[in-house]
């Protein structure tokens, strides 16, 4: 029974650890706030939307406040944002989401994004950066196979004067 909790504590251990590590890059572990960047795709095709999100999970009684995109991100277009905020028991998740695309063939860099946090009624602002994330947009020419380059459409196809005596005397007959 002692050895099952003990295993118990040291997994919940190593695993906030990992998560601590895995979320961000706060000055020491004892800060407030975690934070983290994530986007729903690493590769697309030219005009396809990317969804890019920062969160931020803080302790209840810290602002938080996140940097302003408003026209590109990294060289990607920014077409839509929002922002919401979950109250849990213990602590609030805050999340700032963006859509985004391009119509440029490469390879893109979402730079690192800083939060800024401080305690409710405080005046000095702390940072948390999150990592900066990569995108490859591909064409959508070079994944069409055998056709090297975009062809014309056929010119509109007209009917003589003979074809159109032809085919409303067929439709006389048959009535």
């Amino acid at each position: 029974m002692l050895s099952n909790l003990l295993a118990v504590v040291i997994c919940i251990i190593v695993m906030s650890g990992g998560n601590a590590f895995a979320f961000g890059s706060s000055k020491s572990k004892s800060e407030p706030i975690k934070a983290w960047a994530k986007i729903d795709k690493h590769s697309v095709t030219i005009g396809d939307k990317i969804h890019y999100t920062l969160v931020a999970r803080s302790s209840r009684g810290i602002e938080v406040e996140f940097p302003q995109f408003v026209d590109n991100l990294g060289g990607l277009a920014v077409r839509d944002f929002g922002f919401s905020v979950k109250n849990w028991l213990f602590f609030k998740v805050y999340k700032r989401w963006y859509v985004l695309n391009t119509y440029t063939s490469g390879d893109y860099t979402i730079p690192a994004a800083v939060i800024k946090y401080r305690r409710a009624g405080g005046k000095r602002w702390d940072k948390v950066n999150v990592k900066e994330l990569k995108v490859k947009v591909k064409s959508v020419l070079k994944s069409a196979q055998g056709i090297p380059e975009i062809r014309d459409i056929y010119p509109p196809f007209y009917c003589s004067n003979k074809k159109k005596i032809f085919i409303i005397a067929v439709l006389v007959f048959l009535l």
